[in-house]
């Protein structure tokens, strides 16, 4: 999964 936020902990709640 690729992270698409700002911040590592986001790569979980937006995929690309």
């Amino acid at each position: 999964m690729y992270s698409c936020g700002p911040s590592s902990s986001e790569s979980q709640n937006e995929l690309v």
